[in-house]
């Protein structure tokens, strides 16, 4: 699915289960070269789905995980996961009092197995945060070995 078909799905209804689906899609892409750009549009759409405190719990999880998908394969969208994750440890540092699940955190402890670069992301936040930001790494590094 392409962003031009993607928007014309969006525009029908039903905004979440189309970019869910074009996520999916991305994911399993296997015949065709996929730019930045398209991957990058998708992620950041995604990740808006769950980064924030209100966010609906079935369709944050859904989301969470087509993120986890779209970061095992494509650098750049690893690259505004890690971004959003060190946003949101920055955050929580400041105001620990409203921690949300799934976060970017959650996204990175589920593909640390396949990314070396999730995995270093997640020890620096162990190892250099305080707080909720600092245990959730510790916990999700702990679940890997």
């Amino acid at each position: 699915m392409t962003i031009e078909q993607l928007s014309v799905n969006v525009s029908g209804g039903q905004p979440e289960i189309a970019l869910l689906s074009a996520g999916k899609q991305l994911a399993a892409v296997k015949d065709r070269p996929v730019s930045d750009r398209e991957v990058a549009i998708l992620t950041q759409a995604l990740v808006g789905m769950y980064d924030h405190i209100c966010a609906r719990a079935d369709l944050a999880a859904d989301a969470a995980a087509v993120v986890a998908g779209l970061a095992a394969k494509y650098d750049v969208a690893l690259d505004l996961v890690i971004e959003n994750a060190r946003r949101y440890a920055k955050w929580q540092h400041i105001d620990d009092a409203f921690p949300y699940e799934p976060s970017s955190l959650d996204v990175l402890g589920e593909i640390q197995a396949v990314s070396p670069k999730a995995r270093g992301v997640l020890t620096h936040i162990a190892s250099s945060d305080q707080g909720g930001p600092q245990s959730k790494a510790i916990q999700l590094l702990r679940k890997r070995t």
